[in-house]
């Protein structure tokens, strides 16, 4: 009896604590609009526009008003497209959706490397048409 509900205290706990929340908050994100992150946007995450793109190595170099930032994009890294602003679903994107001009917020990687995207939202300046292959 005792051992039940002890059982039912760890796994409330468990549910409850900062990493299970963080946890959430990954399988969601791309469904957040970009620079409304709670916790993350403007605090851990960089906003700004992508002022140039080098396909061969993979890197953005993203500009904000504190300067510009190199990002590099690995196979790894979740890259969205937000169409919030245009009453539109999200879409999964790839590395060649992200264009000069666009307004991106990305997350780096934990550890060592801070120049790694962990994830890339980038928001088109006008709506862009279905992708069927792309959701």
């Amino acid at each position: 009896m005792m051992r039940a509900y002890l059982t039912k205290i760890v796994v409330l706990l468990a549910l409850l604590s900062p990493g299970a929340l963080a946890l959430g908050q990954q399988q969601t994100e791309r469904y957040i609009p970009l620079g409304q992150s709670p916790g993350l946007s403007g605090k851990v995450t960089l906003i700004g526009e992508i002022a140039a793109v080098d396909a061969p190595s993979r890197r953005l170099t993203v500009a904000t008003p504190q300067g510009a930032r190199s990002v590099k994009v690995s196979d790894r890294t979740s890259i969205w497209i937000d169409r919030s602003l245009y009453r539109k679903t999200n879409l999964t994107g790839r590395f060649d959706d992200l264009k000069t001009g666009n307004k991106v917020e990305v997350l780096f990687a934990e550890g060592a490397d801070r120049q790694v995207a962990r994830w890339i939202k980038m928001q088109p300046p006008e709506p862009p048409g279905d992708s069927p292959a792309r959701r």
